[in-house]
């Protein structure tokens, strides 16, 4: 009965920490990385997609991008990566990231230079990791390493998309 109790105290000290080898973090509440990425026109948001996120970056169309007009979502494939120093310490062992960026039609906003209609354009960022050589695909936190993985690309596509709005 004592051994018992010290190993069902063990489990649940192993399991508050997500470092312990074999725990999962499956519950975990899924986090996402947004940022705005400000106005543009449509053209450019298309092009700086293109440019940053598919060959710098090397994600993949999804082939669920939605273009409606007044709303353009391109979302990517998820993209294997690095693990980043801070998610190996929370015992991560793979990681993948996924991609959605959101432009929409702002109506009354001041057109451009170009006569182009603006949009109001942002980004999202998603991870999930693996704990487990075989284990399952989990949401992922979104640690200081990838939020700083993240920003490099919302900061060049900025670069991109600054027009004369």
């Amino acid at each position: 009965m004592y051994t018992r109790s010290i190993y069902i105290e063990a489990v649940i000290l192993c399991t508050s920490f997500s470092g312990c080898a074999g725990t999962s973090n499956s519950g975990a509440k899924k986090q996402i990385f947004n940022k705005t990425l400000g106005l543009c026109g449509r053209d450019d948001f298309l092009e700086t997609i293109n440019t940053v996120v598919f060959l710098k970056n090397h994600y993949l169309d999804s082939g669920d991008t939605r273009d409606l007009g007044s709303r353009i979502e391109i979302t990517t494939e998820w993209r294997p990566r690095f693990v980043f120093p801070d998610e190996q310490a929370l015992g991560i062992i793979a990681a993948e990231s996924k991609l959605v960026i959101l432009a929409k039609f702002r109506h009354g906003q001041a057109r451009s230079l170009r006569g182009e209609p603006a949009y109001y354009a942002s980004f999202r960022a998603e991870n999930r990791v693996k704990y487990q050589e075989r284990g399952p695909w989990q949401n992922g936190p979104i640690t200081n390493d990838a939020k700083a993985h993240f920003n490099d690309i919302v900061d060049d596509m900025m670069q991109e998309l600054k027009s004369p709005y």
